[in-house]
């Protein structure tokens, strides 16, 4: 029985993985240019959500029977988080409606994660869930640079006047976004992350010698790489950027090249090329900078800063608020939906306000554990691709707005249970 029900779980997170980043696309056709009623498409649109939450009650049910329920840290800490956001809804949030609603944007991704926790990977099928997601992300990625030589709103053209979806709905100064089939580019960018540094580390540890294999790596890479440039999305950027720093400091570790002068090359160039960036945005013309700090919306992005951190220094004397927060789906993309709330424009902000000090410690400890266990099994693509996302989401509610990134990552780092490394394709 358990081995049955591993094969549906695993059936059902590959289809979840090639679904999910096209959820956005078919969503708005389906409001747009069908007359189903506005909770039909919701559940066409969200059917792995109820899916997902059954197949995890079963899962537990059976590995406690067969005494093989996993209890790692990583998943004894999801778990906790995921209970303490259920209990939030019921005593913390303004309603309940929103407060379920809060938790399938900031924690459903955790489901997804103890899901694939709980049953046995092997190698050829940890490398298929892996493969799904690079193939996804390859044609998404394509799309996303041939898409510029489209016209202009062509996604427009075949949803009707009224879709805001597609190239040509996002730009910077004058500047077109690609955002491909993503619902827009800081989406696609953050979405493409984890296939950069999975691919890496497929490129640069893997034991395949092969010229033609090590090539297509190199220039899938290329690929995602440019699709992300290509989006303007700073916040990503910062993430790709670091990541890359991250990873060549881990290559040199895990391939010795550990010895004092190469340390300080490495510091020397970092430094250097730090302080060119900041002459060179210092001597910028106003229309130029505009375009490297999106104009009006930076400031945008302050002012909401200023009023998390506001929000947060006033409840020092509101201790249980500021410990468990004021309820899930109080911050974030949902205040902008409802009119109130905050959109602290930083996903630790939001989990600070909607969970508190105690969520966030939580998701904090969540991290670490991750990047622990990945370490050791030595799947370092993984490991900086968590680094990456994390770092673009100081900036965004990339955990929350995004679900494609972040369904697709929890369930890869759910795998990463397997035997050997799933960059290992």
């Amino acid at each position: 029985m358990k081995k049955l029900l591993d094969i549906k779980i695993k059936i059902f997170l590959y289809l979840l993985i090639i679904f999910i980043p096209v959820s956005g696309l078919i969503l708005t056709y389906l409001s747009l240019k069908s007359s189903l009623s506005e909770s039909t498409v919701f559940w066409i649109t969200h059917w792995y959500e109820p899916v997902a939450i059954v197949l995890l009650i079963f899962a537990i049910i059976i590995n406690l029977i067969y005494k093989k329920l996993n209890c790692s840290w990583s998943v004894i800490i999801a778990a906790i988080l995921s209970v303490f956001g259920a209990i939030s809804i019921f005593f913390l949030s303004e309603s309940i409606p929103r407060g379920v609603e809060g938790f399938r944007f900031t924690l459903f991704a955790l489901i997804i994660f103890l899901l694939a926790s709980q049953i046995d990977w092997r190698e050829v099928s940890s490398k298929k869930i892996t493969n799904s997601y690079l193939i996804v992300a390859t044609i998404i990625a394509l799309l996303a640079l041939v898409e510029r030589l489209f016209p202009l709103n062509y996604w427009v053209n075949i949803l009707g006047s009224d879709s805001t979806f597609g190239y040509g709905n996002f730009s910077i100064v004058s500047a077109h976004q690609s955002s491909s089939l993503l619902t827009g580019p800081n989406q696609l960018a953050s979405y493409l992350l984890p296939a950069v540094f999975i691919m890496l580390g497929s490129l640069g540890f893997s034991k395949v010698r092969d010229f033609d294999s090590k090539t297509l790596r190199f220039l899938l890479f290329c690929v995602y790489s440019a699709a992300i440039i290509f989006t303007f999305s700073r916040s990503s950027f910062l993430g790709l950027a670091l990541g890359l720093i991250i990873f060549f400091i881990i290559s040199l570790i895990k391939f010795r090249l550990s010895s004092t002068f190469i340390k300080y090359i490495l510091a020397t160039i970092l430094v250097f090329i730090f302080s060119f960036l900041v002459y060179t945005y210092a001597n910028m013309s106003d229309a130029t900078k505009d375009f490297f700090t999106h104009g009006q919306s930076q400031s945008q992005h302050v002012d909401a800063y200023k009023v998390a951190f506001s929000e947060i220094k006033s409840r020092v004397n509101q201790p249980i608020k500021l410990v468990f927060g004021s309820g899930i789906g109080s911050a974030g993309p949902l205040s902008i939906k409802y009119g109130n709330g905050f959109v602290s424009e930083s996903w630790y902000l939001q989990l600070a306000l909607e969970l508190g000090i105690f969520g966030l410690l939580l998701w904090i400890s969540l991290m670490v554990s991750a990047l622990i266990n990945l370490w050791k099994k030595a799947y370092f693509g993984l490991f900086v691709a968590i680094i990456a996302v994390s770092i673009a989401a100081l900036f965004l509610h990339t955990w929350a707005d995004n679900p494609a990134v972040a369904i697709t990552l929890f369930a890869l780092v759910g795998a990463s249970g397997s035997s050997k490394s799933i960059e290992r394709m």
